[in-house]
């Protein structure tokens, strides 16, 4: 048995090829292979030492997502891989038992002990990478992936914002009587506070000391959606809860910024589940 490893700069081309030896291997999960393709076509893929494994008959024992990310870029040059050949094919069996680092873990390496919030910046910071489109498919928020090198870039672009984001989503949802989503909160206070910091500061203090309008005033109607919500069977999923939170804080905010009134928030139409909308 002959093992070797080096650095091979692998094109999509020869992504290709290494994939048709792909026999034996776990099932695709587009959402990766889509954010590794996104990382790759930004630029932001890195060397990582994390390495390509091709055993001594050739097959594709780790990396098929990587590959596959690859093998449908659109570019033509290649990107610097490790690549490790001649291993056993029964070492397949072996392979992927550790545990894998989260989007916080990566920014605890990035800042340290310095960053506070961690966990819900980290949060804030995939939200923001995943950035909503307006009428998006709902289902689709719930099937997106995101990479940790793409999170890390976006930390790095609105630190500050994040950590203040992060501070007033804890700080609502320490005081507010509903065990609200605080990556959702944080994430509606970041994009509202771009727009209008006062106003969003404004709009999120009704939470917090339940200081409604009389009549029709936006922010009650979405504060009794989510109340509603979180007694909700279908809406155990937390995902699915932080994702119509979001859905019913935006569409609150436009009303309230337009001055319009609102006795109630659907979160659900005759064509589904009804997605967040860009604040205005």
């Amino acid at each position: 048995m002959s093992i070797e490893a080096k650095v091979e700069t692998i094109t999509p081309a020869m992504a290709k090829e290494i994939l048709a030896k792909n026999k034996s291997n776990r099932k695709l999960r587009d959402g990766v292979v889509k954010a590794y393709r996104t990382d790759m076509e930004a630029g932001h893929w890195a060397m990582t030492g994390e390495p390509i494994q091709i055993s001594e008959t050739d097959q594709l024992l780790n990396g098929q997502h990587r590959m596959t990310a690859l093998a449908a870029c659109t570019f033509v040059e290649g990107i610097p891989m490790l690549v490790v050949r001649g291993l056993p094919d029964e070492s397949q069996l072996l392979m992927d038992q550790g545990t894998s680092r989260t989007i916080a873990d990566m920014l605890k390496l990035e800042g340290g002990a310095g960053i506070k919030n961690v966990t819900v910046v980290a949060a804030i910071a995939r939200w923001l990478t995943l950035a909503p489109v307006p009428n998006e498919e709902f289902e689709n928020y719930l099937k997106r992936k995101c990479s940790a090198a793409a999170a890390l870039e976006t930390y790095r672009n609105h630190t500050d914002a994040l950590s203040v984001a992060a501070e007033r989503g804890v700080h609502i949802r320490n005081v507010n009587p509903l065990p609200m989503s605080i990556s959702a909160l944080g994430y509606c206070y970041f994009q509202f506070a771009h727009i209008d910091s006062e106003k969003a500061d404004q709009y999120f203090y009704a939470f917090t000391d339940l200081a409604f309008h009389p009549e029709g005033d936006p922010r009650k109607a979405a504060f009794n959606r989510i109340a509603k919500m979180l007694s909700d069977e279908e809406m155990k999923h937390g995902k699915m809860l932080a994702i119509s939170t979001v859905s019913v804080l935006t569409r609150s905010w436009n009303q309230w910024r337009r001055g319009e009134q609102a006795d109630t928030i659907l979160i659900r139409s005759r064509e589904g589940w009804i997605p967040p909308v860009k604040p205005i």
